[in-house]
Order: structure tokens, then C-alpha cells, then sequence
């Protein structure tokens, strides 16, 4: 048997939480929808988050890559918006924010074909943040549809040396190897 009075209690306190939320944990929940593919009910929750603190470069940052992985071109083409308003925000040091801001905004520039705009935001990212493998990786993905694989290799061994087993660098010399050099034993 059904308890309808206990099920309208439940109902009514999950309603209440969602209207009570911080900012924070709209930010959250719309992080975890978006990483399950959600994207449509994870912008509604970043833009309720966005409403409560709308100067969040975390928000802006998450609404960006949101529309940017969207199926929809009306939401792609508004996602370099909010990258761009990362990135001048300026101000305090936001770290993160700025790397994600400048890789999404190459992104954005790759969809678009744009390739060469791309690297030099992706180049802007590895002059910016030496030490971050996740913008030398984006150099190297531009520089191979560039086909300039030997500054993509030169690319991949600096990877390495920040990170020997990283996967995706080792992933991308096997490839030359295979592709350009036609060395199948060595791949």
C-alpha cells in the first residue's frame, strides 16, 4: 500500500531544498548533469546558479563548456561568450578558470575550423601555464591537423618530460609512428 501522505512530504521537501540551494550546490548539480550527458537540465541549474552570483567565473566557465558540448549550434555559438567573459574578466589570479576559459575558446576556434587561431590561443594557454600537460595535449591534437608533426612530436616529448606516462602523448607518438614514419613494430 501506498503512503500518499508520506510520498507529498517527500515531494514537498525535495522542493524546498531545490529552492533553497547555494550557488554552490546548483554549481555542483550542474556539473554532475553535465558530465552525464545531461546538458539540457544542467544549463537550467547553472543559470539558476548564475542568477544567485552572476560575477561566478566557475559558472560562466561551466555554462560556456555546457553549450559548447551542446548538440545544438545556437548554444555552440554562444558558448565563446562565456569563455571570453572568463578571460576578461580579469582582476584576481583565477588559475583554472583562465586554463579552461583559454581551452574551450580553442576548442571553440577548432569546430569552427579555425586551426590556426586555435594554437595560437593554445599556445597562449602553454605560455601562460608551462606546467600544464592538458594544454600541451590540445597543442599537439592542433598541430597534427595542422600536420605539423614534427613540432607535434617536439610537443609530445616536452608532455613526457613533465609526465613520462602520460597516455594520450605516448598515444599521439605511437600514431606518427604508425601514420608518418610507417614504423608498425615500433608503435
Amino acid at each position: 500500500m501506498v503512503d500518499n501522505e508520506t510520498i507529498s512530504q517527500i515531494e514537498s521537501n525535495i522542493k524546498s531544498v531545490r529552492q533553497n540551494c547555494t550557488d554552490r550546490s546548483l554549481y555542483n548539480a550542474a556539473m554532475y548533469l553535465w558530465l552525464n550527458g545531461r546538458h539540457e537540465k544542467s544549463r537550467e541549474y547553472v543559470d539558476r546558479m548564475l542568477k544567485l552570483s552572476p560575477k561566478s567565473k566557475d559558472g560562466t566557465l561551466l555554462r560556456g563548456w555546457i553549450d559548447l558540448t551542446s548538440n545544438k549550434d545556437a548554444h555552440v555559438k554562444k558558448s565563446i561568450k562565456y569563455f571570453e567573459d572568463v578571460l576578461t574578466s580579469g582582476g584576481d589570479q583565477y588559475v583554472g578558470g583562465s586554463l579552461g576559459a583559454l581551452i574551450g575558446k580553442s576548442r571553440y576556434l577548432t569546430l569552427k575550423s579555425n586551426f590556426s587561431n586555435a594554437l595560437d590561443v593554445i599556445s597562449e594557454a602553454v605560455v601562460t601555464f608551462p606546467k600544464s600537460t592538458h594544454a600541451l595535449i590540445e597543442k599537439v591534437r592542433l598541430q597534427i591537423m595542422l600536420q605539423e608533426w614534427e613540432n607535434a612530436m617536439e610537443t609530445c616529448q616536452r608532455i613526457l618530460t613533465l609526465e613520462h606516462d602520460c597516455i594520450e602523448a605516448i598515444h599521439l607518438r605511437a600514431l606518427h609512428q604508425l601514420a608518418i614514419e610507417g614504423h608498425h613494430f615500433t608503435a
